[in-house]
């Protein structure tokens, strides 16, 4: 008499095949990022850093680099308050399973003396899917100029 293999052992070949077809999983477009990039310009005429970071997923916000970035964005903003947003542009392209999103965003300021500015603002957003949603995994401040 012949004995056939226990069923787990003839499960793991075929259920190791399959993780071998899964696909990878796709970076999300721009057009699903959207309204967490809408928000994160809505919160941009606060000025703090910390209201930035609300839109980032809670599973990444205690990474190093949510901290490195209200530093720089307080920073960046120290001594402004923004009355106003002007032009908003938004380029995207994919990376791997990530989506990079970078902006430009015209901010207009009143320094510490009352005095009007208008500069842009760099920022870079990532993002990626997780569990068939695009979060927002990090930002980077760039420069205000």
């Amino acid at each position: 008499m012949a004995l056939s293999p226990p069923p787990a052992a003839a499960e793991a070949p075929a259920q190791a095949a399959a993780a071998e077809t899964a696909p990878a999983p796709q970076a999300p477009t721009l057009a699903q990022v959207q309204p967490a990039l809408s928000g994160l310009v809505t919160s941009l005429p606060s000025g703090r850093g910390e209201n930035l970071v609300q839109w980032i997923h809670s599973g990444f916000r205690a990474h190093p680099d949510t901290g490195r970035f209200v530093g720089q964005f307080n920073q960046l903003l120290a001594g402004q308050r923004v009355t106003q947003l002007g032009n908003v542009r938004f380029r995207s392209r994919a990376q791997g399973a990530q989506l990079v999103v970078d902006g430009v965003i015209e901010l207009h300021t009143l320094d510490t003396n009352n005095e009007a500015h208008v500069r842009d603002l760099h920022l870079r957003a990532f993002f990626q899917p997780q569990d068939g949603q695009p979060v927002l995994t990090q930002l980077v401040a760039g420069k205000l100029q």
